[in-house]
């Protein structure tokens, strides 16, 4: 019965086919123009087009589930566009503002002043079908064909047949990185990329501003491949906390009359990357130390996070905290 009531559903709504929407040119409340063909339709969006009025109750009292539509298909940035506009020759900018506040409604809402009234004739005067009043919702398809007077109920089904899709919903991203140095170095960064892969690259810690805090993907990080976080430093950083001591410490290991005993103090004295502690290790140290050179050998970093990276995986659609924990390791410094 469900089955053959919704094809009943759908016929009534293809009925209108043969009528193609009218373009119109409105202005919305904001002073935004829109032009539903060069601004939507031409560019394949979907548009789902709301007749009300600001005194209307069931305008009203429908008004959240409209907002809370227009969030779950993307809040237009998608291929999915809402816009509303009134019937009522009383409902100015002002007017319209109060209705748009007190519901707290994000998508273009158009008042008499914008040009609602013109707009909205061809839906209220028998060409896409019977009116029946406010609220009245319609549907129209890149093609500009027009679904008229879908039940709000039904809203999903049709904006799906119309062509629309669900934009994947932001990942509040709640990042929370602790290493066993608790402050990250002057020069050191760490940083978010795609895996394997050199660009896009977004320096965390100059988004966040310390904070640690992002929104994943968003306008600033958009979604990528398997992100995963890595840890730059810039050259001023291979100096950095590397003394005498250091080398004092580091020739006594090779000497063997004082061995490093901590597989992190190992692996920071091994400054050229050959998985070897040796002389050369040493002389590689004190250049940086003296100021002869500003990196290590063989594109050894200053800084090692343990492990190397760490893959960035995304909470439920709806944001959630990751929690990322490293060992960060100064090369050189053995202390």
């Amino acid at each position: 019965m469900r089955s053959l009531l919704l094809a009943f559903f759908t016929f009534i709504c293809l009925s209108s086919f043969a009528q193609l929407a009218p373009d119109f040119t409105v202005t919305d409340t904001g002073g935004k123009v829109h032009k539903l063909y060069a601004d939507y339709l031409d560019k394949g969006k979907v548009v789902v087009f709301k007749i009300f009025f600001v005194n209307c109750p069931p305008c009203n009292a429908i008004a959240p589930s409209v907002q809370q539509k227009y969030v779950e298909w993307g809040s237009g940035t998608g291929n999915v566009q809402f816009i509303e506009l009134t019937n009522k020759v009383g409902d100015t900018n002002p007017e319209v503002i109060g209705y748009k506040n007190k519901h707290g409604l994000t998508f273009p809402i158009i008042s008499v002043d914008g040009g609602a009234l013109t707009a909205i004739i061809p839906y209220m005067n028998g060409t896409f079908g019977l009116w029946t009043g406010t609220p009245m919702f319609a549907v129209i398809t890149p093609n500009k064909s027009v679904y008229y007077d879908v039940l709000f109920n039904n809203l999903d089904n049709v904006i799906i047949a119309a062509g629309g899709t669900k934009a994947i919903p932001p990942s509040n991203v709640n990042l929370s990185v602790s290493f066993q140095s608790p402050t990250l170095p002057q020069g050191v960064s760490y940083v978010l990329r795609p895996a394997g892969a050199t660009s896009p690259s977004y320096n965390i810690t100059q988004l966040t501003g310390g904070t640690n805090q992002f929104v994943y993907p968003s306008a600033t990080i958009p979604e990528m491949s398997n992100p995963e976080i890595v840890l730059e430093s810039t050259a001023s950083a291979f100096s950095s906390l590397l003394t005498v001591t250091d080398l004092v410490t580091i020739r006594n290991h090779i000497l063997g009359t004082q061995p490093l005993a901590l597989a992190s103090q190992k692996l920071a004295a091994d400054v050229n990357g050959n998985g070897l502690i040796t002389v050369s290790d040493l002389v590689a140290i004190q250049k940086v130390i003296g100021g002869l050179s500003v990196q290590f050998p063989n594109n050894v970093p200053s800084y090692k996070l343990i492990p190397s990276s760490i893959p960035l995986l995304l909470p439920p659609a709806g944001g959630g905290t990751v929690n990322l924990n490293g060992e960060l390791i100064k090369m050189g410094n053995v202390k």
